[in-house]
């Protein structure tokens, strides 16, 4: 009787012994899969996302106008000069104006006047235009030529109401007329390029300035023009 007891025990003893050891097993596994991965793919996407760093845009200058409050962007790469006068040869106008040109490498100008008397008809003739939004509101960039035989060229491009000839310019918001009160000036926003020695535009096809290598920055200039 001892010797079925004694056998019993032991089978006993040894049924405990691999149970424990079983539970052991068991809580190691667990811990082990709880530790955060260390594997070679988590370490290569962080060093990725620090070793490709977003591309930098190119460096911009910025300007502000101080008689029309304006503020604007262009490539640091770019020329820019500018004038600001308390009036005008032909109109006073109070507190002044702002005259600026900013050319670009391949010699695409931006220039801008602010306090301007625009025409009741801005262009003699609109070859192409194309939707912007700039000063706050949306307009369209119109190519014109104001001569009567345009041969299908441009003489540039400037920002306006409508599409059609009788355009008129944005409307000036912070400058006035002094001999005039109450009457309209306008900012003159627009692309070409430099005139020649005499002093005439220089004239291009409408497909030519759109293919300028400078001409997306130039848009993006003028997109850039804020108050």
């Amino acid at each position: 009787m001892r010797s079925l007891l004694s056998k019993y025990s032991r089978v006993v003893y040894s049924l405990i012994l691999a149970l424990g050891l079983i539970l052991v097993i068991i809580v190691l596994s667990n811990t082990a899969a709880q530790k955060p991965s260390k594997n070679t793919n988590t370490v290569n996407n962080t060093m990725y996302s620090h070793s490709q760093p977003a591309s930098q845009p190119d460096n911009l200058a910025s300007l502000s106008l101080p008689n029309e409050k304006l503020h604007l962007s262009y490539p640091a790469s770019w020329d820019e000069a500018s004038d600001t006068s308390p009036n005008t040869s032909t109109d006073k106008v109070s507190p002044g104006t702002d005259n600026i040109v900013i050319t670009s490498p391949s010699n695409l100008q931006v220039t801008i006047s602010t306090g301007v008397v625009s025409p009741q008809e801005a262009f003699n003739n609109v070859l192409s235009s194309q939707p912007i939004t700039t000063l706050g509101s949306s307009y369209y960039l119109d190519f014109y030529n104001d001569h009567q035989d345009t041969g299908g060229l441009a003489e540039g491009a400037c920002v306006a109401n409508t599409t059609e000839p009788q355009a008129s310019l944005p409307t000036s918001k912070n400058i006035s007329s002094t001999t005039t009160p109450g009457s309209n000036l306008y900012n003159e926003v627009c692309l070409n390029y430099p005139a020649d020695e005499s002093g005439s535009a220089f004239e291009s096809s409408v497909s030519n300035f759109e293919k300028d290598q400078s001409f997306q920055q130039a848009l993006t200039i003028i997109r850039s023009i804020s108050y």
